[in-house]
């Protein structure tokens, strides 16, 4: 989270006109194709910088529809990079990538969390890989893991199975299925990602059928938001985690919307 002397106190009505118009210029850049307009960190920006009490001014529908913006950039700009790597006849690669280097430093972390808290695992589930599965296949091909992605959108998983394997990555598979839906017991570390339920209700099922059918001990990593974040990720409520304990919880960074949740289910 940003220091609060550098956060914006703005009234209601300044703060509502702003993400308004910001919203309005991006629903016509993602019209027009443009996934990489400056508009879309325009908005990340105007998360970090706002007050937290902020929040509590928009409505409902304001919050759904910045989610969905930012959930439609994502998959745009994933499925794009993800059909440029299937089709390029040049030395093209995953460090092209605009994110790579964020990616590759947050699965160093998760690579680090999981051997602190289940050492032995080199199994892992991703809920939510989207088309361009980046941080199963960090996990995969420079950590060792044997990973298992899955993903409610066909289209998603069509290009992530067809991108590791032209890539060569034989440790990682695909599977198109529903968190709220999937059995979760014969993975021993479940990776969560933050737009795997948007919405809160959504988001709230997964992490019950996780409770319901992952084995006992099971690792859980997830991503959650608060204060102004929530604009553009949910949070995840204590009342979420029944048959988990929180074995950490990370402190927001000044400059990431989601930060890390750490759970194990209880035996």
């Amino acid at each position: 989270m940003k220091p609060i002397s550098n956060q914006i106190f703005n009234p209601p009505c300044d703060i509502c006109e702003e993400l308004e118009e910001l919203l309005k210029r991006a629903e016509a850049a993602l019209k027009d194709e443009q996934l990489e307009s400056p508009v879309f960190e325009e908005i990340v920006d105007f998360t970090l910088t706002q007050s937290d009490h902020s929040f509590v001014h928009l409505s409902t529908a304001i919050v759904k529809r910045a989610r969905k913006i930012f959930l439609d950039q994502t998959f745009g700009l994933e499925a794009k990079w993800s059909n440029r790597l299937l089709n390029s006849c040049s030395a093209l690669g995953l460090k092209d990538y605009p994110q790579y280097k964020i990616y590759s430093s947050l699965c160093d972390h998760l690579d680090s969390k999981i051997k602190k808290y289940s050492c032995d695992s080199r199994k892992f589930l991703f809920v939510g890989g989207g088309p361009l599965p980046l941080s199963a296949i960090f996990l995969a091909k420079e950590k060792g893991y044997q990973g298992h992605v899955i993903d409610s959108n066909p289209d998603a998983c069509g290009l992530a199975s067809q991108l590791a394997a032209k890539l060569g990555i034989n440790n990682v598979s695909v599977e198109l299925s529903c968190g709220c839906h999937f059995g979760y017991e014969h993975f021993p570390v479940i990776i969560l990602a933050a737009q795997a339920g948007l919405d809160d209700k959504v988001k709230a099922l997964i992490i019950k059928q996780i409770a319901q059918t992952a084995s006992p001990n099971t690792l859980v990593l997830l991503r959650a938001s608060s204060g102004m974040r929530r604009l553009l990720y949910p949070e995840v409520p204590k009342e979420y985690l029944n048959g988990f304990k929180v074995l950490e919880e990370e402190s927001p960074e000044k400059d990431f919307i989601s930060h890390l949740v750490i759970l194990r289910k209880c035996a």
